[in-house]
């Protein structure tokens, strides 16, 4: 029973994110998820990550994520060749 009403409570506090995810884009969607994660009271957040304008978001931050530690593993890598 408990569970069933966290759940309910969560979802409840999602919900206003998730109307505002409809319309954000770009910087405006990253602070969404850095206000929803902070959020009390909410602790899922799936139905947010399935919104087109947060994947788009997490798209572009994974790419650059990936090629930043791609660059960083080289250039790691090269130090220790040179010895």
């Amino acid at each position: 029973m408990a569970e069933a009403v966290l759940e309910s409570s969560s979802s409840t506090a999602l919900e206003q994110y998730i109307l505002l995810s409809k319309n954000t884009k770009g910087a405006a969607c990253v602070e969404l998820i850095r206000d929803a994660t902070s959020a009390p009271g909410v602790f899922v957040f799936s139905e947010l990550l399935e919104m087109p304008n947060i994947q788009a978001v997490c798209k572009v931050f994974s790419f650059f994520f990936y090629f930043s530690f791609n660059a960083y593993t080289l250039l790691n890598n090269h130090t220790h060749l040179s010895y």
